[in-house]
C-alpha cells in the first residue's frame, strides 16, 4: 500500500493550520484590547463544548455496567503513578 498520500495529507493539514494561525494572530494583535478577551472567551467555550461532546459520546458508547465490570478503567499505579509516597 502506498503511504505517500498520508504524508501529503499531513503536509496540507499543516499548511492550513499555519495559514489559519497567521490570520488569528493578526486578528488578536490588530485591536488587542477588544480581541484578546474575545478570543479567550471563544476558545474556552469551544473547548468546553468539545469536552462535553466527547463525554457524551463516551456515555453513549459505553454502558454503565460495562464500565463497572471493566478492569481497565482508571488504573493508577501500574504506569508509574504511585501515591504511596504521599503519606
Amino acid at each position: 500500500m502506498d503511504y505517500y498520500y498520508y504524508y501529503y495529507f499531513v503536509i496540507i493539514v499543516i499548511m492550513v493550520v499555519v495559514i489559519i494561525s497567521k490570520k488569528l494572530v493578526r486578528f488578536v494583535t490588530c485591536n488587542w484590547c477588544r480581541n484578546l478577551p474575545l478570543s479567550i472567551a471563544i476558545s474556552l467555550s469551544a473547548i468546553t463544548v468539545l469536552y462535553l461532546f466527547v463525554n457524551y459520546a463516551y456515555f453513549v458508547v459505553l454502558s454503565i455496567d460495562g464500565v463497572l465490570q471493566s478492569e481497565a478503567v482508571a488504573i493508577v499505579g501500574h504506569i508509574g503513578f504511585s501515591c504511596t509516597h504521599m503519606n
